[in-house]
């Protein structure tokens, strides 16, 4: 670690000794762990919204017809896209924001249930390179982190946190 680093961690310290209160209780990022939660628990949820407004408005849509035969592909997409904007939603402002890092980290864990199954039934063997889904790996680590640590400041769990204690 340099010198410059560590004196910016030292005074940051100071102050928040100084000030008698910690980063959560003022709902303010002060460390750079606090920072890079923010910065993946926002654009994780950017991501979801971006991808739920696309199935719900402009039909880019997975092949939910060979996965989910049971209902129509016009309700699925719809159900799919409105999770995926309200998880993403809440993430992005910091609401509820454990649930919906689990929920969000859940939702992959079923898309990649779906696609062994596609592809180990012969359905659609190619899947997984087709809809490039190895970058859903990052998304479900990304929501296991956000699922794990929540959202410690600059969102509303810490602001309800801090005025209704």
């Amino acid at each position: 670690m340099n010198k410059k680093t560590s004196s910016k961690k030292a005074f940051f310290k100071k102050q928040i000794e100084k000030e008698g209160m910690s980063a959560m209780e003022k709902n303010i990022c002060k460390t750079v762990s606090c920072h890079s939660t923010c910065i993946l628990r926002i654009t994780l949820g950017f991501v979801f919204v971006y991808y739920g407004i696309m199935k719900l408005f402009f039909g880019m849509a997975p092949p939910v017809d060979k996965i989910i035969t049971f209902m129509p592909v016009d309700v699925t997409l719809f159900l799919m896209g409105m999770l995926e904007f309200i998880l993403g939603t809440l993430l992005v402002v910091g609401l509820l924001t454990r649930v919906a890092g689990w929920l969000t980290a859940g939702f992959l864990a079923v898309l990649f249930i779906s696609a062994a199954y596609l592809h180990l039934s012969g359905i659609l063997p190619n899947l997984w390179f087709t809809a490039g889904m190895a970058k859903d790996v990052a998304l479900l680590g990304a929501a296991v982190a956000v699922g794990m640590q929540g959202a410690p400041c600059c969102s509303i769990d810490v602001f309800m946190k801090k005025k209704y204690g």
